[in-house]
């Protein structure tokens, strides 16, 4: 899957007619990042520029990200999600959310961090995609070696979506960093129990049982022990 097609979660905007072929024309140019994330780009600056329309912007956004420029990519639809004349509170909540992946692909947890937080505000009491903006969130804070909030995001998740492989893969990775090692290797063979074939999850569940045995943590991508 695409960095775009990652991304991409289209805002439900407000009844009006012009709303409503500004989402038309927002899947159109995000359906095109995949195909040629250049000429997507230039579409959306144009159709910013020309109509001064936020979907331009965002999906211009969205190609910088598929073309590599993520941190960029995050600032723009940070900034277009902070804004308070961008549609709903849900699809600025969507930006952010996009904005928090966008980071995480940059390698910035703190961006990351800041960018979902807000967009958990945003959302309020609804519980839609609660699971899955905490299970991005728990990466941010992992980014950053911040273990416990990590796990206490994963905890949150679990309880929303039990049976998610991914929630439990990326928990028994904060808990092994925590040395509580056992409940990692139970972790990892739940992810691996959910979902099998994924290599991340047999790769953490590898990584739980040699730390387990050595009482060291394994660094991610490594069968060495981290120092």
């Amino acid at each position: 899957m695409s960095i775009a097609a990652s991304l991409v979660q289209l805002a439900l905007l407000q009844g009006s007619p012009a709303a409503a072929a500004d989402t038309v024309w927002l899947e159109q140019c995000v359906a095109q990042i995949a195909v040629d994330a250049e000429a997507a780009y230039e579409e959306g600056m144009a159709w910013s520029n020309q109509y001064r329309r936020p979907e331009g912007w965002r999906c211009a956004a969205m190609a910088l990200v598929e073309l590599g420029r993520a941190a960029e990519g995050a600032r723009r639809l940070e900034a277009l999600g902070s804004s308070p004349d961008y549609g709903t509170a849900a699809s600025r909540a969507e930006a952010m959310v996009q904005a928090g992946n966008a980071w995480l692909i940059a390698g910035n947890g703190a961006g990351a961090q800041r960018a979902l937080t807000d967009a958990l505000t945003l959302i309020g009491e609804d519980m839609t995609h609660l699971a899955d903006i905490l299970i991005d969130r728990s990466q941010a804070f992992a980014l950053q070696a911040h273990w416990r909030q990590a796990e206490q995001d994963l905890d949150r998740a679990l309880d929303l979506a039990p049976e998610n492989p991914a929630a439990y893969r990326l928990r028994a990775i904060a808990r092994m960093y925590q040395n509580a090692f056992d409940l990692a290797v139970a972790d990892a063979e739940r992810a691996v129990a959910l979902d099998p074939t994924a290599i991340e999850g047999l790769l953490a569940l590898g990584h739980a049982r040699e730390a387990l045995r050595t009482g060291v943590p394994v660094a991610p991508g490594s069968a060495i022990p981290a120092s």
